[in-house]
């Protein structure tokens, strides 16, 4: 292996650091790392609102959940008792 194969140290997200400002340095170099690493910035945005929009998500149905459990438990312990009552009021 060389040492292309591995990504420049201080490299973030696939961006290379900036290279020594020059006279060997294109003019137009920055405005092409800046643009490269606000499209990048608007990914992680993107896919972090998707990630908490998922979470939130699972959050509400994990409390409906919940609800419902209850509900359908005071039901079911309801039923219990009117038998239980039909049962004595019958004696």
């Amino acid at each position: 292996m060389t040492d292309t194969d591995y990504p420049a140290a201080g490299s973030i997200g696939g961006v290379p650091p900036p290279a020594a400002a020059g006279p060997e340095a294109r003019p137009g170099e920055a405005d092409e790392r800046l643009a490269a690493a606000l499209a990048e910035a608007e990914k992680l945005r993107e896919d972090w609102l998707r990630a908490k929009a998922e979470t939130d998500n699972i959050r509400r149905r994990g409390q409906d959940d919940v609800a419902k459990a209850h509900r359908f438990g005071i039901e079911g312990f309801a039923g219990a008792l009117l038998a239980v009552k039909d049962s004595l009021d019958a004696s």
